[in-house]
């Protein structure tokens, strides 16, 4: 009995395309024929465009990023721009602050790496280097009072906030403080 033969194996592979090298891939696929070459452009991977061709991109993606305002130049100086005074677990009738109580200073800036300075009626009391835009510093009054809270972040040398706070008499309750007068 005779077998049938695959189609594909009875016949010859088909002639050579025109201008081919007569050679067959497997499974009788001729190669993609060879591109002459360009005699304007060098072959292989020293194809290069024209100076003026490449400046143009760079041109017209340099023109964006300044329209957008990517490439402007960063701020100059360091400021601090916000200040707030947490009175934790502090309490009073007519202030929350007292002396002996311990508080929470927070200090907001514009660079995470300059160090920040905590002043109490112009007196540094504190320098703390910010983490994520955040200075925090512990506060503990001495004296009732008025009292000025400024913070200053270097380079500047003058305070860029401020806040008034009128301290009392603190008297410590376990965690708590209870703040008479004020």
């Amino acid at each position: 009995m005779d077998r049938a033969v695959p189609r594909a194996v009875r016949e010859a592979p088909d002639p050579p395309p025109p201008g081919g090298r007569g050679e067959f891939l497997p499974g009788g696929v001729p190669p993609v024929p060879a591109r002459p070459r360009d005699p304007v452009r060098p072959a292989g991977n020293q194809a290069c465009r024209t100076r003026r061709g490449a400046a143009l991109p760079v041109a017209v993606t340099l023109a964006l990023a300044g329209a957008l305002g990517w490439a402007t130049a960063p701020e100059a100086g360091a400021t601090a721009t916000q200040m707030r005074v947490l009175g934790d677990i502090n309490f009073g009738s007519a202030t929350t602050y007292g002396t002996g109580c311990t508080y929470t200073v927070q200090v907001l800036v514009t660079n995470a790496i300059e160090p920040v300075t905590l002043l109490d009626n112009g007196i540094p009391i504190a320098v703390r280097i910010p983490d994520s835009g955040n200075a925090l510093f512990t506060w503990i009054p001495a004296v009732p009072g008025p009292h000025r809270l400024e913070a200053v972040q270097a380079p500047d040398r003058e305070p860029t906030v401020a806040g008034d706070v009128r301290v009392g008499t603190g008297v410590h309750l376990g965690y708590a403080c209870v703040v008479t007068g004020g």
